[in-house]
């Protein structure tokens, strides 16, 4: 178990104002820190600061990215930014070194545990597992990322998942397998003629696999986000047209016939083909010959009532049926007899066949029409569907003709989108169907069939095994590989369910004026019976997973977030105030003075100690604040004021500027 706390950090000569901020509350830090900064005192660059120096990701930053940290109108040639964090009482520091005047920037570390300096890269491998991009995410995070978890395009909700319980850990000992038996084949094979050639085509339908894999992933995304913004430009068209309220009722009504004339087609549709299955309704002749056939069985007594089964047993008896002793001579020509007499499966087919003859075509009223009338049907409903579906585009595209330039370049935008979205269709029917006699392994880089792709490469792999005598150690490997994909389903599957139920019994609390639950979590967050979310929703739904899927884990970590009550309401404000001191060790909030009602008061109610921290920056506008400060804890820099206390915290206001 590993427990990871931010202790303080610091800022000289970067774009956001100097300062060093302090979390710690006696020797441990504080159970929740509140940081009161009106926009544009940096909270954005310092968040970017901690992530990028958690991560390491400023090693990809380019120079106009680095050039861009230094502050505006200054000409310093550095700058620099301090995380100090406590990993299991062990002080871990992150140093991020700017030299504006190259574009670089370095970052150092040093662990206490190990002790001196060091590069990033070089911190033990325990740490740096949690310090990944999508990782550091989950606990660093803003409102970007909460509105991501309920996107169906993203697939937030199953990364932070992953993550969070390490679940990516199985996949790639998945990839660790086949290394090794690629390794074996190699070697085990090194002089056998024709193995690289067998081995090359492994390993270009592994790519050609793989390249399949990623545009599928890539076209389900495309098509997700396609659906969402479909649905939303319908809603803005819907709601234009329904300004004309005799177009709207006409278009309304027209669609709800046409849905009804779907409906009616449908059924018809499936009573036809459950007809058409049936013979004997497509031409008399067809029920003329069955009830013939059945006549002719009656009359030939077939089925037989004794069966080629009853006499092969009867060999093994002592004495016939009749009484007489049998002999190996009668034996054997009761066998040779026994096959002019019908199997028992072949008896019961009979039998059925003239019971379905007698119920279906003698005991019952024929109707020769029934199909020829089915088709009329049809035909009548699909010319009605077609006027229908006429006259709705009319009305439609009139409605459209009375709008506005916006709603001209909306409707424009949605026909846009639904031709995408056909065209990714036929992508994705391509890359899912079953394989069929077009797909030639030889060609397989013009094929696009997932299942045939997969099954040519276990032919081939097959054959690479009979090469390099890994036959055996190939069936191993597949049997290890599934045990891995099964585990990681298996554990998926369990952890979702159980991390919906949670945020659901406290969704059901925080939320009981408005109250939703989430129906699945898969790839994104699906909320039950809606596809779509306010800002409020969002946010309360996207604190309670986050902070849900942080307390169930082993290991514990901090959580800071950008404005988290912005855009909730007061009541659910005091709600999530209540639950958060619970859900985490170290809660750590940049806020705005809108924020204070109902919820930083409900969470200095609710938590073991907190720090208050108000910052400013100087400017000509804060020259009265800073005539107004009080006369302990404050820390007055260059070009920022830090305020320590909860008095000053719960009185400053922007309206004071």
């Amino acid at each position: 178990m590993m427990k990871i706390d931010i202790i303080s950090w610091e800022c000289k000569g970067l774009r956001c104002p100097d300062m060093e901020i302090n979390l710690m509350s006696g020797e441990n830090p504080a159970h929740v820190a509140l940081i009161q900064m009106p926009n544009g005192t940096g909270k954005t660059t310092i968040l970017s600061l901690i992530r990028a120096a958690l991560t390491g990701e400023v090693s990809k930053w380019d120079a106009e990215t680095i050039k861009s940290y230094r502050r505006h109108g200054d000409n310093n040639p550095q700058g620099s930014f301090t995380l100090n964090l406590r990993v299991d009482n062990e002080f871990l520091t992150f140093k991020l070194m700017f030299n504006f005047e190259e574009g670089i920037v370095d970052n150092l570390s040093s662990y206490s545990k190990v002790g001196g300096i060091t590069d990033y890269d070089k911190l033990p491998i325990n740490i740096r597992r949690f310090l990944n991009p999508k990782f550091v995410r989950l606990f660093i995070f803003d409102g970007e990322l909460v509105q991501e978890l309920l996107d169906s395009s993203k697939s937030e909700a199953s990364q932070a998942i992953d993550s969070l319980f390490q679940l990516y850990l199985l996949d790639e000992l998945h990839k660790d397998v086949e290394s090794h038996w690629d390794r074996e084949t190699a070697y085990k094979a090194q002089c056998t003629r024709g193995h690289t050639r067998q081995r090359n085509k492994v390993n270009e339908l592994k790519k050609r696999i793989q390249t399949i894999e990623d545009i599928l992933k890539t076209r389900r995304r495309k098509y997700s986000k396609l659906e969402k913004e479909i649905e939303d430009l319908e809603s803005k068209i819907e709601f234009h047209t329904n300004e004309n309220q005799d177009i709207s009722e006409i278009i309304n009504e027209t669609k709800i016939k046409i849905n009804d004339t779907n409906n009616t087609v449908k059924n018809n549709v499936e009573q036809l083909m459950q007809d058409i299955r049936k013979p004997e309704l497509l031409h008399p002749k067809f029920r003329e010959s069955l009830i013939e056939l059945k006549d002719k069985f009656d009359k030939a007594e077939l089925p037989e009532k004794a069966s080629r089964q009853f006499f092969i047993d009867l060999c093994n008896e002592k004495d016939c049926i009749c009484g007489r002793e049998l002999n190996d001579e009668i034996r054997e020509i009761i066998k040779q007899r026994a096959n002019l007499y019908l199997s028992d499966n072949t008896a019961i087919f009979l039998n059925s066949l003239k019971e379905d003859i007698r119920r279906d075509l003698i005991n019952t009223d024929y109707n020769v029409e029934k199909i020829n009338n089915g088709v009329i049907d049809l035909k009548k409903e699909m010319t009605k569907k077609q006027d229908l579906e006429t006259e709705y585009k009319y009305y439609y595209d009139l409605s459209i003709s009375q709008g506005t330039d916006e709603v001209k370049k909306w409707k424009e935008q949605l026909d846009e989108k639904k031709e995408i979205k056909k065209k990714i269709e036929l992508e994705l029917e391509a890359i899912e169907r079953e394989p069929n006699h077009n797909d030639k392994p030889k060609s397989y880089e013009k094929t696009n069939c997932l299942k045939a792709l997969k099954q040519w490469l276990e032919d081939e792999e097959i054959k690479l095994a009979e090469i390099s005598n890994t036959i055996e150690m190939r069936r191993k490997k597949e049997i290890l590989q599934k045990i891995l994909k099964l585990a990681k389903t298996k554990a998926n599957n369990n952890l979702r369910e159980s991390i919906r139920d949670k945020c659901n019994q406290k969704l059901e609390q925080i939320l009981y004026r408005d109250p939703i639950s989430i129906s699945e979590i898969n790839h994104s967050i699906t909320l039950e019976g809606q596809k779509a979310a306010s800002m409020g929703q969002t946010l309360s739904v996207g604190y309670i997973f986050l902070t849900t899927l942080l307390s169930e884990g082993q290991h514990q970590f901090p959580l800071l977030v950008d404005s988290p009550a912005n855009s909730i309401d007061i009541t659910v404000r005091r709600e999530i105030g209540q639950i958060i001191p619970d859900l985490c060790e170290q809660f750590i909030a940049f806020t705005i003075s809108s924020e204070r009602e109902g919820f930083t008061d409900t969470l200095a109610n609710n938590a073991e100690n907190i720090n208050f921290v108000t910052v400013f920056r100087k400017t000509e506008t804060t020259q009265q604040l800073e005539k107004a400060l009080p006369s302990k804890g404050v820390i007055d820099n260059k070009n920022c004021v830090i305020i320590e206390g909860e008095d000053y915290f719960n009185n400053f206001d922007l309206l004071d500027y």
